[in-house]
């Protein structure tokens, strides 16, 4: 007589949300390598192969989080406010500033209109920098300015566990209380030394991380084994990338324009500022934030702190709730905006700013001002 199987010997159907997380992880660590990542999950390419296309159609992707520290850039931020007169050309000025003087991206908030600018500025040249943006004040181009430095900054990585990759939603309770944040989890990172060939490869694995090396040595016209030794042994050996972010928010680079496209009604970025911090309620504020599977990226400095958070726009009253909690402790010291996705600008690096000759970044005040001077002139005068 036959026995009935066992419910325990029936193979059950494989999660495959599950896998997708497992995927999504081990992306963030090395990249969309999908031979890599098939062999370390002992799965199928082209299952491996599908879940990517399967983010992508999501909106999903995947870009490198360069370490700007390991490159001597240091993160300075402006909330400013334009001048009518440049108000309406504040996109080709921010344009011209990502170009000129080290501008990584900007943000305009929602109702007030100010404009968080977000410098990567090189660590010996971030006074004199401050020195411009406020020059730039004094001839007229911005009303209000205020500043505050980081030490370090990171892409918060996604939480995918708690992510339902077939229906694209967060299965996240609100009630989940906040860990402490281990001190010295993360910090900045050192100083390494880096060419123009480094800068020329990064730029373009901003753009697109999937590009092949063979489409950037058509681009810049660099030898293909010598662009291939930058990537193993620079970029990746000297560890000029701090991981890889899978962007669940959508922010692409067009490669055409060198700025950012967003998907737009999905999520609502905030940012969050808290300036003359004390160390405790910085730990408390980043254990309360990086509970949040919404935390997008954090910068530290020493007496201020920086988060951007990006909420589904049908958590909105939730998200509110929670920012008032959390910044109660400090809410004399901190602001927060709501970011205005259509107006928001993201920017590559510009590796004509580094002079491969000296090995060192460039930075002439003088010059700079008097191209700025130059094109608020021209803007007066309609041209």
């Amino acid at each position: 007589m036959v026995s009935e199987p066992s419910m325990s010997n029936i193979e059950k159907p494989r999660d495959i949300n599950a896998k997708i997380a497992a995927f999504v992880k081990l992306v963030s660590e090395v990249g969309p390598d999908i031979p890599l990542i098939a062999k370390n999950m002992g799965e199928h390419k082209e299952s491996v192969r599908y879940w990517f296309k399967k983010l992508l159609k999501q909106g999903i992707v995947v870009q490198p989080a360069v370490n700007f520290e390991r490159l001597g850039l240091s993160r300075v931020v402006a909330v400013a406010d334009f001048a009518e007169v440049y108000e309406g050309q504040a996109e080709p000025i921010f344009i011209a500033m990502s170009q000129l003087c080290y501008v990584q991206s900007v943000v305009k908030t929602l109702p007030e209109g100010h404009y968080i600018i977000n410098g990567t500025v090189p660590t010996e040249y971030v006074a004199q920098w401050v020195e411009m943006m406020r020059a730039l004040a004094e001839a007229g181009l911005f009303t209000s300015l205020e500043f505050s430095t980081y030490d370090w900054a990171r892409n918060a990585p996604m939480k995918s566990d708690i992510y339902d990759f077939d229906v694209g939603r967060w299965e996240f309770e609100w009630s989940t209380r906040a860990k402490v944040y281990p001190e010295g989890l993360h910090g900045p990172s050192e100083r390494t030394q880096v060419d123009r060939i480094d800068l020329e490869i990064i730029k373009r694995l901003q753009r697109d991380e999937t590009k092949p090396l063979s489409e950037i040595q058509k681009e810049t016209g660099i030898n293909y084994k010598t662009l291939s030794f930058h990537h193993r042994k620079h970029v990746l050996g000297r560890q000029m990338l701090k991981g890889h972010k899978v962007n669940w928010v959508g922010t692409t680079y067009n490669p055409e324009t060198d700025r950012g496209n967003h998907r737009r009604h999905t999520y609502q970025p905030i940012d969050v500022i808290v300036r003359d911090i004390t160390p405790g309620e910085r730990t408390t504020l980043m254990g309360l934030t990086n509970a949040l599977p919404f935390l997008w990226w954090e910068a530290l400095g020493r007496s201020s702190y920086y988060a951007q958070l990006a909420f589904p726009t049908e958590t909105i009253s939730e998200a509110m709730e929670f920012l008032a909690r959390a910044l109660q402790p400090v809410k004399d010291r901190a602001r927060w905006f709501m970011a205005d996705q259509k107006h928001s600008l993201v920017f590559s690096i510009e590796p004509r700013l580094y002079d491969n000759e000296s090995r060192a970044w460039r930075f002439n005040q003088a010059e700079v001002l008097g191209k700025f001077e130059q094109l608020l002139l021209q803007i007066k005068r309609g041209t």
